[in-house]
């Protein structure tokens, strides 16, 4: 019989050893294998139940030494741009890496410490500062990047055939013309190219680049044809966790994703955990600038711009997996947010506590989550702590499950509205 890879005694010494940091807990010693090196499903909740809790203090130390390294080090550069932020929804990424509970986590080798890489900063960041460029009017003209402060400052990256069909980027890209260091930028971003000195044509005057623009959209050629690095540099952010959670996701029709049969309400859920980084925990961001790189205007102008762009990433994208319900949102520690309110009717929405008279409540055991329903809208809590608090008294809950069993339960909820997302901060008691 084939032995495991790594004997279980070796298993069972990293179980026992209090020092052993999470991320080698989860990806060298995760206990779920038999002796035949079999999974035990029945396993993987209670395993990760022991990585999450398996953040020691050596490794809080070790976070707080990888900080304030990158402090230091970013204190000798004369160019940057440091960002404190806090999470106010748990956090993950990595999820899908290889793993044997099927969805992994970005852990920084050799330290076994969660971190969010800096390339996935960048992504994120690149793509806030894009649909500010995309949307001109939202924004005074300091707190917003135009698509070429976007490529000098990001990199160059041929945008796809559907966003050159989209006639917002066509608005965005035409007014490029007017800009003179539009030069500079295909100067530098077609010097590469063999032959003649092609950028000649599409430079001096605005009609060139105008030229150049209206080629850029039709010709699939020519964006391919460009590169230019950008003058940011995004560091790695370890965030100052305490511990870690484990969430759950309940993927509903399995009948018809993997055996070909209709969606049905009748279907049976499949709790799936997986691994996350808690609310409330600290990041630093840190973005340094080569700004010998970039036009003049930009050298001097770039920090505002990215401050806007962090703010509109903290309160509409979020960082890391699953942004789209609700995980990784956060919020700067220090400053206000430097778009202005007055500008957008979407910003009077943000962290807004309003009232649901009449909203449905259910309450999901397998993933313990309590959500409320009210005119086409559904705001969430997560865990039974949580819920436990924005029900207001511990027998609440069993209450609850007894009366939905029942009937529909309709309570008046108080909920904080942050764009479209809904989190339920309190249900009122029944009346009567």
């Amino acid at each position: 019989m084939n032995q495991p890879a790594i004997p279980q005694e070796v298993v069972a010494r990293a179980a026992d050893s209090k020092d052993c940091a999470p991320g080698h807990r989860f990806l060298l010693y995760f206990p779920v294998w038999d002796h035949n090196f079999a999974r035990q499903d029945n396993a993987k909740h209670t395993a990760l139940q022991q990585v999450a809790s398996s953040l020691p203090r050596s490794s809080r130390d070790l976070c707080d030494a990888l900080v304030r390294r990158q402090n230091a080090l970013f204190q000798g550069h004369p160019h940057g741009l440091r960002v404190e932020a806090r999470s106010t929804a748990p956090f993950a990424t990595g999820l899908g890496n290889e793993h044997p509970v099927e969805n992994g986590f970005a852990f920084l080798t050799p330290y076994g410490l969660p971190y969010l890489a800096g390339s996935g900063v960048k992504g994120v960041l690149r793509r806030a500062a894009e649909e500010l460029a995309l949307d001109p009017g939202a924004y005074p003209a300091n707190q917003h990047p135009t698509l070429l402060d976007v490529w000098w400052l990001f990199g160059f990256e041929a945008p796809n055939d559907e966003c050159l069909k989209d006639p917002a980027w066509q608005r965005a890209l035409e007014a490029l013309a007017q800009r003179a260091d539009l030069d500079d930028f295909i100067r530098q971003g077609l010097a590469d190219q063999p032959g003649e000195r092609e950028w000649e044509r599409y430079t001096g005057t605005v009609d060139n680049r105008a030229t150049f623009l209206n080629n850029f959209q039709k010709s699939k050629d020519l964006p391919r044809r460009i590169h230019h690095r950008g003058a940011l540099t995004f560091w790695d952010v370890f965030p100052e966790a305490k511990g870690m959670v484990v969430e759950i996701m309940t993927p509903h029709y399995k009948d018809y994703y993997f055996n070909g049969q209709p969606p049905h309400d009748a279907g049976q859920p499949n709790p799936v955990p997986f691994l996350a980084v808690p609310d409330g925990t600290d990041f630093t961001f840190h973005v340094t600038c080569a700004p010998q790189s970039l036009p003049e205007s930009l050298q001097t102008g770039w920090k505002p711009l990215m401050e806007a762009v962090f703010a509109h990433a903290f309160d509409w994208l979020g960082f890391g997996a699953k942004t789209a319900v609700g995980y990784g949102v956060l919020e700067d520690r220090n400053l206000a947010s430097p778009l202005a309110p007055e500008t957008t009717s979407e910003a009077s929405l943000r962290a807004q506590r309003i009232t649901w008279e009449a909203a449905e409540l259910k309450y999901t055991p397998n993933d313990q989550t309590l959500q409320a329903q009210h005119e086409g809208n559904t705001a969430r809590v997560v865990g039974k702590e949580a819920i436990i608090q924005v029900l207001g008294d511990p027998a609440g809950l069993e209450r609850l499950k007894k009366q939905q069993k029942k009937k529909t339960v309709t309570r008046r909820v108080e909920v904080e509205a942050k764009g479209n997302q809904f989190t339920l901060c309190r249900v009122f008691p029944a009346e009567g």
